[in-house]
């Protein structure tokens, strides 16, 4: 039996607000159930349709600069 692990970080606003919140990086795993052993992996930068906000970019490191060269989610997904 395997485990799959799945990392998402969000263009979020720290106030709610009319602007969308989308996926700027996405990380996945397939971990062994007994060993934990890693045996698959995948990490992708997304670039967003909107601007980075600054409390999305101090909580995770992730600039519009970063990720200005991503692929766009549907691009990433193939």
């Amino acid at each position: 039996m395997y485990y799959s692990v799945l990392d998402l970080e969000a263009n979020a606003r720290r106030h709610r607000t009319n602007k969308p919140t989308e996926i700027v990086e996405i990380s996945a795993f397939k971990l062994d159930s007994k060993t934990l052993k890693v045996f698959g992996e995948f990490c992708s930068l997304v670039k967003p349709s909107t601007f980075i906000s600054t409390y999305t970019e101090t909580l995770t490191g992730i600039s519009f600069k970063t990720v200005q060269d991503a692929p766009t989610f549907p691009k990433m997904l193939g």
